[in-house]
């Protein structure tokens, strides 16, 4: 099975307090993607047309988020979310997939619940430096095949 993704992958200077926790709480998770915010999940990439990502990247400025908390999902599933203030990745989802584009509220996925509990995996025990403020200036396409790390198709800079 083949999926693809747009995203934005957390840069370098904002990655590393995220990797550790990562490092801890799902290994598998870091292992097949970094730490990232995904802005199309598979279904809505087919929609997009040749081309449209790099137009998009070049009409829109980079996009900051502030990641307010930690989430528990389906069990040992922990995100890291962003306030409700997401105004620039609102408006890059309605770019990317027109005005009608569902609201997403952005994350990032520190430990997936389809991926076996980690030993480490306690929600309690996760303590991040809250908020943090991330601005991403690059967008990606990514892809997985089956179960093996995502692999970056193509990735444009912001220079709207």
């Amino acid at each position: 099975m083949i999926r693809r993704q747009v995203t934005l992958f957390v840069p370098r200077e904002a990655a590393d307090a995220i990797e550790s926790i990562r490092s801890v709480v799902d290994p598998i998770q870091k292992r097949l993607i970094p730490a990232h915010v995904t802005v199309c999940r598979d279904g809505e990439t087919a929609s997009l047309a040749e081309g449209h990502l790099c137009r998009c990247a070049r009409a829109n400025p980079s996009v900051s988020l502030q990641f307010t908390e930690l989430e528990q999902l389906g069990g040992h599933g922990i995100l890291l979310s962003c306030s409700h203030e997401q105004k620039g990745f609102d408006r890059l989802r309605s770019t990317l997939l027109g005005p009608t584009a569902v609201s997403k509220r952005a994350h990032i996925t520190l430990a997936h619940p389809r991926n076996p509990r980690a030993p480490g995996n306690v929600f309690s025990n996760v303590r991040a430096e809250l908020p943090i403020q991330i601005t991403f200036t690059e967008i990606s396409l990514i892809e997985q095949c089956d179960d093996s790390p995502w692999t970056v198709l193509q990735t444009f800079r912001f220079e709207g």
